[in-house]
């Protein structure tokens, strides 16, 4: 969960709603350090083989579709998103708040 402003956002719900982008293959939400809401969100997303999808084309699917709460202001798009393991080695494909080389 990201607490932008004081209002719980779960990045699940922003994930679903991306997914349904024709070029992103894979998506992550995640908070970061912001100093006016304490977080702000991040769309991290990489896209199908084939696709030409860039950071601006991600915002302009989101830009009067979701609201302005919960859409992310930032919106990296790389060819591979970090994986992380848990504790049985599993892969668990979301990114952290710590990931801030993403959002670079």
């Amino acid at each position: 969960m990201v607490i932008r402003g004081g209002e719980n956002i779960y990045p699940r719900e922003v994930e679903e709603y991306l997914y349904g982008h024709p070029d992103i293959q894979d998506v992550q939400i995640f908070g970061v350090p912001d100093r006016k809401y304490g977080e702000e969100l991040c769309a991290g997303s990489s896209p199908r083989p084939v696709s030409t999808l860039d950071e601006e084309g991600v915002r302009k699917f989101c830009q009067d579709r979701i609201s302005s709460l919960t859409s992310p202001a930032l919106y990296p798009v790389r060819r591979e998103l970090p994986v992380h393991c848990d504790r049985e080695g599993a892969e668990v494909r979301h990114a952290q708040s710590d990931d801030r080389e993403i959002c670079e």
